[in-house]
């Protein structure tokens, strides 16, 4: 019976390291994916000062109106 148990108790052991690996490695994959690409879609200085500038609402259409 003490046999059966340890033989047990080693099964479940391998078991949960087996259940837990997969969504550890995919959570910290995740996780260093999106660190990496945290200022992809971040514009440059250089970018910001050739964008020209739009202009939104009420003072849109009353710029031209002069």
């Amino acid at each position: 019976m003490a046999q059966a148990l340890a033989n047990y108790n080693v099964a479940l052991d391998s078991g949960t390291f087996v259940l837990i690996f997969p969504p550890m490695a995919i959570c910290i994959g995740f996780t260093v994916m999106s660190y990496k690409k945290r200022n992809h879609f971040q514009q440059s200085e250089r970018d910001r000062e050739s964008t020209p500038r739009v202009v939104s609402g009420e003072a849109a259409e009353t710029e031209g109106c002069d």
